[in-house]
């Protein structure tokens, strides 16, 4: 089978590195020119039918006059979509064509073409196209040809990250906590606004400083044994530490540190949970000053008090019941309420139990055992 002319000329973009295409034909030219050489038009009918490159030309009145197998797989073309439209045969837009088809036919080439096409199953495609004309013997321009990449798998990866991008970034940014993503020279990459409020300053002004600014000198070596063992990809516990802002004051944070590592596994970032938690300390002090408090009031009351679980089982009796008693306080734990009344109290106190009344105030006689 001999190669037309429209053919010789739609290889050129069988590769798509155009230099070396262009270089290998050369080369075939040098060798043995397809005009006299039946081997090369040969091996120029081999590199257009089997290029990967859908490749395809048109006519003055933009008809499809000729494309490649490649073709078949990418625009559904058959034999009888030669001599149509191209563009309802390819799902092309003609208003984003159309000005650059007639300046390919006055001569210009076109390069990296965005291009959009309707697939089979209705979706679009995405392709980067080179546009250049196609010469007649007499040097006239005849067709213009099309040699495209078809880049709809990339568009589809590209667009899902600037979706998960935008989840992330939402994210990121309506987070209660404050987040840092850190250089792994320990300086502050990024971090969401909430980070930037919590250190007392704007993003702007933080991004660039080292994290251990922030960090309390009597803290500097523990934190920093934890940021290696962090960069060395050992997993770490959220762990609580005191965080300086800008302004001095210091306030008490629990931090969630994580690695980020590229898709060799290799460190690139370290990413940190940072939660202030100032008030629940502050809180957690106050329940302990309370619980101490009303430890010291029970411990010192003249009356006995004990606490029990609701099958009456003793959890903690004080000192003065202990003595009431005859034991030490821990000689008494664990046994039963029970075990301390008479026969008839026993009765009573289980006939409250059984109806699930609220004991208010009753009256027993407590024995040693």
């Amino acid at each position: 089978m001999t190669l037309t002319a429209a053919q010789i000329q739609l290889i050129q973009a069988c590769s798509k590195d155009a230099e070396a295409c262009q270089l290998l034909l050369d080369l075939f030219n040098q060798i043995a020119p397809a005009s006299t050489s039946e081997a090369g038009e040969t091996r120029y009918q081999q590199l257009f039918e089997h290029s990967p490159t859908p490749l395809f030309s048109i006519n003055r009145d933009r008809q499809l006059v000729s494309y490649n197998p490649a073709c078949r797989s990418v625009f559904r073309l058959t034999e009888a979509s030669l001599g149509q439209p191209y563009l309802t045969q390819l799902g092309l837009d003609e208003a984003q064509l159309d000005e650059l088809v007639n300046q390919v036919f006055n001569g210009q080439s076109f390069a990296k073409v965005n291009l959009v096409y309707r697939r089979g199953d209705g979706d679009s495609g995405y392709l980067i196209s080179r546009l250049y004309p196609l010469r007649d013997a007499q040097g006239q321009v005849c067709e213009c040809v099309f040699a495209n990449t078809d880049i709809t798998h990339l568009r589809q990866v590209e667009q899902s990250l600037q979706r998960n991008e935008f989840i992330y970034r939402a994210l990121f940014e309506q987070t209660r906590d404050a987040i840092f993503i850190t250089q792994l020279d320990g300086r502050y990459l990024a971090m969401n606004q909430r980070g930037a409020e919590l250190l007392g300053g704007t993003v702007e002004e933080l991004i660039g400083q080292p994290y251990t600014n922030f960090v309390d000198p009597d803290e500097s070596a523990i934190v920093t044994d934890i940021w290696q063992k962090v960069v060395q990809q050992t997993p770490m516990p959220p762990y609580e530490r005191t965080l300086i802002r800008l302004d001095g004051q210091k306030i008490k944070v629990e931090v969630a540190p994580s690695l980020i590592c590229d898709a060799n596994g290799q460190p690139l970032y370290v990413q940190g949970h940072t939660r202030d938690i100032t008030e629940r300390k502050r809180t957690e002090q106050i329940l302990r000053e309370n619980e101490a408090y009303f430890r010291a009031v029970i411990e010192t009351a003249q009356e006995g008090i004990w606490i029990t679980t609701a099958d009456l089982k003793i959890l903690y009796v004080n000192q003065s019941l202990a003595d009431l008693l005859g034991y030490a306080p821990p000689e008494v734990l664990d046994h039963s309420l029970l075990d301390y009344l008479g026969e008839v109290d026993r009765e009573t106190v289980n006939q409250q139990l059984e109806t699930r009344l609220s004991i208010r105030q009753l009256d027993v006689r407590i024995q040693q055992v």
